[in-house]
């Protein structure tokens, strides 16, 4: 490494501030300039190589110690009085929530109760109606037939009379509270997967678990996996 590209030296112990800050912000570009003109053909070059990359890493870690430990001074003392209010009012607000729970299930389980009445009731009209559409029909035929018989015009037979049809009340869907505010039931679907039947569920509602797929390669490097390309690459790792 020639005079020319000399890098400077920079604190990595401690945080000392400004100076020494500027110092290594001034290193680091000229680390970033020495990479770009690194080439590497034999070991001496590698090892230059290797230094220069322990030293960006060393460098790296000073100055983001440089950054945090300055605002973990500000910061620390207030992220400790705002944990101390939320877990205050967390303790506060814990048995609304137990109860905010317990009464959004009973309210639930009370308004589906009553839907579940109301699509029995319809489902009762809808095949009365349907018997009396049938009854009807059976009835026009055979009046068809006694006017046939009796050879009266078709203006003088009466149709028989079909009867009201029966209205379900459509169940409420909102109450008005006695503090003025309002309740409202809201549809909400959600779904689960049931146990045991996971081979099931179709390819498309399926996605491929890196981790799992990274714990076995970890366990056995040699593994195939069928749609995973599995690559092997050497990367430094710091020490020391």
């Amino acid at each position: 490494m020639n005079e020319a590209t000399t890098l400077l030296p920079i604190p990595v112990d401690e945080y000392a501030g400004g100076e020494d800050i500027e110092l290594a912000s001034k290193s680091a570009v000229q680390i970033l300039v020495q990479a770009k003109e690194t080439q590497i053909t034999d070991e001496s070059s590698n090892q230059e190589a290797v230094d220069l990359l322990d030293r960006a890493r060393s460098s790296k870690k000073y100055l983001n110690k440089a950054r945090l430990e300055p605002r973990l001074e500000l910061t620390a003392p207030l992220n400790a009085y705002v944990g101390d209010i939320n877990a205050k009012y967390k303790a506060r607000v814990a048995p609304l929530e137990e109860a905010d729970n317990i009464l959004s299930k009973k309210t639930s389980d009370y308004h589906m109760e009553k839907v579940r009445k109301q699509q029995e009731e319809e489902a009762r009209i809808e095949k009365e109606r349907r018997e009396r559409e049938a009854k009807l029909a059976a009835e026009q035929r055979l009046e068809n037939m006694r006017a046939e018989a009796e050879v009266r015009k078709p203006e003088e037979i009466k149709p028989p009379k079909a009867p009201e049809p029966e209205v379900v009340p459509e169940v409420k869907k909102t109450t008005e509270t006695s503090s003025g505010s309002k309740m409202t039931m809201r549809e909400h679907t959600d779904v689960e997967i049931i146990s045991g039947q996971e081979d099931l569920v179709p390819r498309e509602f399926c996605s491929p678990d890196i981790k799992k797929a990274r714990d076995a390669v970890a366990k056995n490097p040699d593994i195939q996996i069928p749609g995973i390309r599995i690559t092997k690459t050497y990367k430094p790792a710091q020490s020391g």
